[in-house]
């Protein structure tokens, strides 16, 4: 039975013939041969099929390995994918970077300090004062109005003349009015008046003094005429004051003709021959008066 055992342990064929030997049975010889032959058969059988599974573990192992291989590889694989992935976004961002890409934009969406900068050196400059020329001007209210002149300074230093486009104002209109658009300055009485212009919600001031210089001359001109009867001539009164100002008076004169059966004159200075003769034309302001002679042939 030792040998049985050993043999069975090492190979089922041999073990099942040597049982028949060693199992001290009463069968006979041919019976025990029948029966070891049949031993003998299953354990053919059962060492081929040991086989097959054998075969099939090896099968399987190979599939497992192969699987394994196949995981291990894709493994792999992805690992690479993943390296090659980084280097395109570390590419992609270095080159978004360098060209201000939007690849940027989504990596960095704060905005920069140099852009609020520009959008701030992008505004339309603003008007910061307003200057009025000439500074305190001393006007004649027989020399006719005085023209002001507005300049606008912006943000960006640069000045912009805007006289016809600011809102001009007289404080005291008794003294002096300003054309409302126009910056003219026409003095009434003795006075002082503060002209102010406005323009895109800045205002500039500007003092005016009116006033009454004394006339020393008055002058007419031409200063003879001649003319045919039916004829006109105008005349032109020019006043020269004490501090050698002078001014054109025409419309502020008061208009005389010596003798109005040979000529006429108007409040305008214009005179009209009547008749043959001759006749003294004169234009006075004040106490100031100027003449000239006008022959009518």
């Amino acid at each position: 039975m030792r040998a049985c055992m050993v043999l069975r342990g090492g190979l089922g064929v041999a073990c099942a013939v040597v049982m028949a030997a060693c199992g001290g049975s009463t069968l006979s010889s041919s019976a025990g041969r029948d029966a070891g032959v049949r031993e003998a058969g299953h354990e053919v059988g059962a060492v081929d099929a040991g086989r097959d599974v054998v075969a099939v573990a090896v099968d399987a192992g190979h599939e497992v390995g192969a699987v394994d291989a196949v995981v291990e590889s894709a493994a792999r694989e992805a690992s690479v994918s993943d390296v090659v992935v980084d280097v395109v976004a570390h590419d992609a961002t270095a080159d978004a970077v360098a060209h201000d890409s939007p690849v940027e934009a989504a990596h960095d969406t704060s905005v920069p300090d140099d852009a609020a900068v520009d959008s701030t050196r992008d505004a339309a400059p603003a008007v910061v004062s307003l200057t009025i020329t000439p500074f305190d001007p001393s006007i004649k209210p027989f020399c006719g109005p005085q023209q002001l002149v507005a300049t606008a300074l912006y943000s960006d230093h640069s000045t912009r003349p805007v006289t016809t486009l600011a809102v001009w104002t007289s404080s005291t209109t008794e003294a002096a009015t300003v054309g409302e658009t126009t910056g003219l300055v026409t003095g009434i009485a003795e006075g002082n008046s503060v002209i102010e212009a406005t323009f895109d919600g800045v205002t500039g001031t500007d003092v005016v003094s009116i006033n009454q210089p004394v006339i020393g001359l008055m002058t007419l001109t031409p200063a003879t005429a001649s003319l045919a009867v039916g004829a006109t001539q105008s005349f032109a009164a020019a006043a020269t004051f004490t501090d050698g100002t002078v001014c054109p008076v025409t419309n502020h004169a008061i208009w005389l003709s010596s003798d109005a059966t040979v000529a006429t004159v108007s409040a305008a200075g214009v005179a009209t021959a009547v008749a043959p003769g001759t006749a003294t034309i004169s234009g006075s302001v004040g106490v100031v008066t100027g003449t000239a002679t006008l022959t009518v042939q």
